[in-house]
């Protein structure tokens, strides 16, 4: 319910306090005009501040009131929302802990595969045979030659046999020099040269074997007795001292 009433009072900020003392905070000044109060014929009259304000009964409080349960419903509403929120966040952690943890599985099973597989580190591997395997990689010999090695062995040699290391090591280096081609015969073709290249790591003798086999075909043909007019390259620009290294052997040849 509301109700306007009438005020005065000498000034504004008078009428303003009058207001709130008499009618409380629910008061509300909405208009105010400066008179003239007493005198004779309009003269020797007094100015006032008159006012005419609003006061509510009951509707303001009922206003705040419905405010602070609405805030209170909001409040309610916020922490409903936020329960949810971090129930789902629950949630997926724990599915992100399931499935790292079956990440994990498939990737020891798969490692297990793997060791299964190429026989590396395998607790069921002969001691010989780990002993090859890591003579062959100290040597720099692929993978591939590796494994296919030690699978040569496991088919041809018995058990008794791989308990005998030596023997063992005897047997893949004769595979090994099996394994190695040699061109005894060097023969040149028709209208061109022979050529012979060497590859290889570094430190493994290709310099001293192209000058062995340059003194070979420059002295005695490779065994016909024919000599052979021979030229030696070196391609090699990273080893300091190589290619004076072979020009100093060829020198020495003539």
């Amino acid at each position: 319910m509301m109700q306007i009433i009438d005020e005065e009072a000498a000034t504004l900020d008078e009428l303003e306090k009058k207001i709130r003392i008499k009618h409380g905070p629910r008061a509300e000044l909405i208009n105010y005009w400066t008179t003239t109060k007493g005198g004779l014929l309009g003269f020797f009259g007094r100015q006032v501040v008159r006012g005419q304000c609003v006061v509510r009964n009951g509707v303001q409080e009922n206003r705040y009131r419905s405010a602070a349960e609405s805030t209170a419903m909001n409040q309610q509403q916020l922490e409903n929302e936020k329960q949810k929120i971090l129930g789902s966040v629950k949630q997926q952690q724990q599915q992100d802990k399931d499935f790292r943890q079956i990440l994990d599985t498939v990737q020891n099973i798969e490692k297990k595969l793997e060791e299964t597989r190429h026989g590396a580190g395998s607790p069921e591997e002969h001691s010989s045979l780990n002993f090859i395997r890591s003579l062959l990689e100290k040597n720099d010999f692929s993978s591939d030659y590796i494994r296919d090695m030690i699978s040569k062995i496991e088919n041809e040699l018995s058990v008794k046999e791989l308990d005998d290391y030596e023997r063992v090591r005897s047997q893949v280096l004769e595979w090994i020099s099996d394994s190695i081609s040699l061109d005894n015969e060097v023969e040149r073709n028709q209208g061109g040269p022979k050529v012979i290249v060497l590859v290889g790591p570094t430190g493994v003798g290709k310099t001293t074997t192209i000058a062995k086999l340059a003194a070979n075909l420059t002295l005695n043909g490779a065994g016909s007795g024919e000599q052979i007019n021979t030229v030696m390259f070196t391609l090699d620009t990273y080893r300091i001292g190589a290619s004076i290294q072979i020009e100093t052997y060829g020198q020495i040849m003539e």
